[in-house]
Formats: structure tokens, C-alpha cells, sequence
């Protein structure tokens, strides 16, 4: 998965063991490169990642920002 130049706000995951609000991969790769991640959510029970949860696989991010992201 590649995000270029691309804005993910307020996406949101929930229920148990939820994760990755905005990117949730697994076993993949994911490069995001001047991009930008805020205002995502991962609520319920063991959620992780509110905006990227990677399991196992490569994650490459380079002239992006990511804040204000809640689990």
C-alpha cells in the first residue's frame, strides 16, 4: 500500500481488538510519504493503533505528519 499526498482525518475503528483507524495492514508494506494522519480513533476493548496498526511487514514514513490520533 503507498499513500502520497493524502490526508486521513477522523476515521475511526471499533470493537474488540479493533485497530488502525486510518491504516490497519497485515503482514504487508506500507510507505506514506507527504501525507498527513490526525483526528483518527480506535475505541473498544484491546483496540490498537488509532492510526496505523501494522502486523508484521515493513512501514516506511517520510515528509508526513501524525498527531492527534486516540485509542
Amino acid at each position: 500500500l503507498t499513500i502520497q499526498n493524502s490526508l486521513l482525518t477522523n476515521n475511526s475503528t471499533t470493537g474488540e481488538f479493533s485497530g488502525g483507524g486510518a491504516v490497519y495492514s497485515f503482514n504487508g508494506t506500507v510507505t506514506i510519504n507527504a501525507s498527513t494522519l490526525s483526528g483518527n480513533l480506535t475505541s473498544g476493548r484491546n483496540g490498537y493503533g488509532a492510526a496505523i496498526h501494522m502486523v508484521d511487514g515493513a512501514l516506511s514514513i517520510s515528509q508526513s505528519s501524525i498527531s492527534g490520533n486516540a485509542t
